[in-house]
């Protein structure tokens, strides 16, 4: 359950979620095939679940045999769609002027449904083009990848430090680093000592 409720008089419930999610992600992306996954977040790892023992925070996966992944849950209930190591997002902000519908706080299965439908569509648009993307195409998505939002930073911050990603993390929050509140900044110390820690430098 949201601990903060999420601003909603009936608490999410992420059972009905994730149920969700395992049937519309393989069915809106339906020209690839590809497994579903279901994890509970720990401070420290992902445990496996289903959505009968799922709980907050959690993350689903749908990952089809492309380099491509559908994700939804985190800690702000939102769908991520990667492709070939950026966001559906980015690739639109770079080949085309279309927006989608906001990937945050999808907290209905209908929301999440919506999301995913829009999202497969313009997936099965551009996905001709990524596929073949030249150095160009990849420097300019990289590009636009990189000069994010604010909110957007930090959002994303949040959810590259729970998949452990803390590389990421650091290269989110830097460019922020005398402009964070507290608790972004704890984020960022903490990712510097566990990226430290891994590469033992």
């Amino acid at each position: 359950m949201c601990r903060h409720l999420c601003g909603l008089l009936t608490p999410p419930s992420e059972p009905e979620l994730a149920e969700a999610f395992a049937t519309s992600a393989p069915k809106r992306f339906e020209f690839w095939s590809g497994d579903v996954a279901m994890v509970n977040l720990t401070e420290f790892e992902a445990e496996p679940a289903d959505h009968m023992t799922i709980r907050y925070p959690f993350r689903c996966t749908f990952a089809p045999e492309r380099p491509a992944a559908v994700s939804y849950g985190e800690r702000d209930y939102s769908a991520t769609v990667m492709l070939d190591g950026f966001r559906l997002e980015d690739w639109n902000r770079t080949l085309t002027s279309e927006t989608l519908p906001d990937r945050r706080y999808l907290h209905t299965p209908d929301r999440l449904d919506e999301y995913l439908t829009v999202a497969s569509v313009s997936v099965a648009r551009l996905w001709p083009q990524i596929e073949r993307a030249d150095t160009d195409l990849l420097e300019r998505v990289a590009e636009v990848a990189g000069d994010l939002p604010r909110h957007e930073r930090l959002d994303e911050a949040k959810l590259s430090f729970a998949a452990k990603d803390f590389d990421r993390v650091i290269e989110l929050l830097e460019p922020l680093e005398d402009n964070l509140f507290q608790s972004d900044a704890k984020r960022l110390t903490k990712a510097r000592k566990k990226a430290h820690k891994k590469t033992g430098r």
